[in-house]
């Protein structure tokens, strides 16, 4: 089931870490970006802008049980999930 959470920009090495211990590796990240090139002073760059801000989707299997998601509700990095 696909979820959607807000997390902390500054954490999510960590989000995805406690992610990776708790369900292991068999859950999704979504975040789509979009590549922003700038022309400033004659140099080109590139800039990876979040489409989503600090939201993303994210797809386990068992987020229909309640019970995971209470247990993740308190995971570093993680703000909340969306109801």
């Amino acid at each position: 089931m696909w979820t959607i959470l807000k997390f902390d920009n500054k954490k999510i090495d960590f989000l995805k870490k406690d992610f990776k211990e708790k369900l292991g590796n068999d859950y999704i990240i979504y975040s789509p970006k979009i590549l922003v090139k700038k022309y400033q002073k004659n140099v080109v760059i590139n800039k990876e802008i979040s489409l989503l801000g600090d939201y993303l989707f994210c797809f386990h299997k068992n987020f229909r049980n309640p019970n995971i998601i209470n247990q993740l509700k308190f995971t570093r990095g993680l703000k909340y999930f969306l109801t």
